[in-house]
């Protein structure tokens, strides 16, 4: 059963779509835009999450399917801050997932050097460990996305972490 399942991933992978991934992708326009969760209670926590990566379903909405790329940042009452990447449904926003280790930075670094904790947030996050672990989970139709991360997401990562700061 084992070399069945080997198999099974070496198809997924084979038809897997892919997909670059622009900080262009991050825009305040698409249908969520930078937006409160507000199920992350006890600090201010804010999402962005990408526009579609592919094709919606012609069928409507496939339940539990993650299908963007999130980014997040959670801003703790002492200062502390976290800024994530994970996937999540572009429809419902649920489920969401974050992946690999989190960015940690304070509000006082930040409020110094907006720029550069926001690119050192971007490097650390958009790098091949962490969407080695996104694409085998991230798909849109049933069908697996091989998503790379290309160009400078500083911008759309000091946005984010403005606006959960000034909601803190």
């Amino acid at each position: 059963m084992k070399h069945v399942h080997t198999f099974e991933n070496f198809l997924n992978e084979a038809r897997a779509i892919k997909v670059e991934l622009t900080s262009d992708s991050f825009s305040i326009d698409s249908i969520w835009g930078i937006y409160k969760n507000t199920k992350m209670t006890g600090n201010s926590t804010w999402q962005w999450n990408s526009n579609l990566l592919a094709d919606d379903n012609p069928e409507g909405n496939i339940p539990g399917e993650q299908n963007v790329v999130m980014l997040q940042v959670q801003v703790n009452a002492d200062g502390k801050s976290y800024a994530k990447v994970g996937i999540t449904n572009h429809l419902k926003r649920t489920p969401t997932t974050t992946y690999g280790a989190n960015y940690a930075f304070t509000v006082e670094d930040f409020e110094q050097n907006s720029k550069k904790i926001a690119k050192e947030a971007a490097d650390f996050l958009m790098d091949g460990e962490h969407f080695k672990w996104i694409n085998k989970n991230i798909q849109a139709n049933r069908i697996p996305l091989n998503v790379v991360p290309t160009g400078d997401f500083f911008r759309p990562f000091e946005q984010l972490i403005a606006a959960a700061i000034k909601n803190k």
